[in-house]
C-alpha cells in the first residue's frame, strides 16, 4: 500500500495541481491579512477574535471546497488516471481507487493544516490580543471533511462524463447552498438534511454522525461506480 501511495503522489502531485495549490492558498493568507487587519481596536478582544475566526473561516471554507472539487476531478481525470493500465497487474482496481482517493484525502488534509497554522501565525503576529482556542482546531477539521464531502460529490458526478465543467456546476451549487443557507427558512432545515453544510462558528448543521454517514454513502456509490462503469 506504501509503494502504492508513492505511485499516487508522483502522478497527483504535477504542475497543474503546483498553481491551484499556490494560488488558493495565496488567497488565503491574504484574506487572512486583509481581516486581521480589519479588526476594531474598539470593541473587546474576544469579539474580535470571534470577528477574525469568523471571517477567515468563510473564505477558508469557499477556497477548499474549490481546491477539493478540482483536485478530486483532476486526480481521476484520463490524463492522470493512465498509469493504472501500467500496474493493473500488480494491483485490482478496488484497491488502486481505495489507495488513490486516500492520497487525495491526505493531500487535502496536508492543504488544511497548512491554512490553519497561517491562520494562527497572521493571528499571533499581527493582532497582539490574539487567543486560540480548541475551537479553531475544531472548525479546520470540520471544513477538511466538508472538503472530502464535496470532492466525493464532484467525483461521482465526474467518472460517468469525464467532462471538467463538473467542477464548474458542483461549486457553483455550494455557492447557492451557502446563500439558502443566509437567507433562512424552512428550505434551509430541508437542503441541509441531504447536503452538508459549515455554520460561520464551525459546526455542521446536523450532528456530525449525519455528515459521516453522508460520507460513507457516497464513498460506497463512488466505489461502484468507479468499479463496474465503462470508464
Amino acid at each position: 500500500m506504501k509503494a502504492l501511495i508513492k505511485c499516487h503522489l508522483q502522478y497527483l502531485i504535477n504542475k497543474t495541481t503546483y498553481l491551484i495549490l499556490i494560488a488558493v492558498i495565496f488567497f488565503g493568507i491574504l484574506m487572512f491579512v486583509v481581516n486581521v487587519f480589519s479588526l476594531d481596536t474598539g470593541i473587546g478582544y474576544k469579539e474580535n477574535n470571534e470577528l477574525y475566526f469568523q471571517s477567515s473561516f468563510t473564505a477558508v471554507k469557499m477556497i477548499a471546497v474549490f481546491f477539493s472539487v478540482f483536485f478530486a476531478c483532476n486526480s481521476f481525470s484520463v490524463k492522470n488516471d493512465q498509469y493504472y493500465y501500467l500496474i493493473t497487474f500488480h494491483v485490482s482496481r478496488s484497491k488502486y481507487f481505495v489507495s488513490k482517493l486516500f492520497t487525495v484525502l491526505i493531500l487535502e488534509l496536508l492543504f488544511m493544516w497548512i491554512l490553519f497554522v497561517a491562520h494562527i501565525f497572521i493571528g499571533f503576529v499581527f493582532y497582539p490580543k490574539y487567543t486560540f482556542n480548541y475551537d479553531i482546531l475544531v472548525g479546520y477539521l470540520n471544513i477538511w471533511i466538508l472538503m472530502i464531502y464535496y470532492g466525493l460529490i464532484s467525483l461521482i458526478c465526474y467518472l460517468p462524463i469525464k467532462n471538467n465543467y463538473i467542477i464548474i456546476v458542483v461549486f457553483s451549487f455550494y455557492i447557492l447552498h451557502m446563500i439558502v443557507n443566509e437567507n433562512g427558512g424552512v428550505v434551509k432545515s430541508f437542503i441541509n438534511y441531504f447536503f452538508l453544510y459549515l455554520t460561520e462558528q464551525g459546526n455542521f448543521y446536523y450532528h456530525f454522525y449525519h455528515s459521516m454517514l453522508s460520507i460513507i454513502i457516497l464513498f460506497l456509490l463512488n466505489f461502484i461506480v468507479y468499479l463496474y462503469i465503462d470508464l
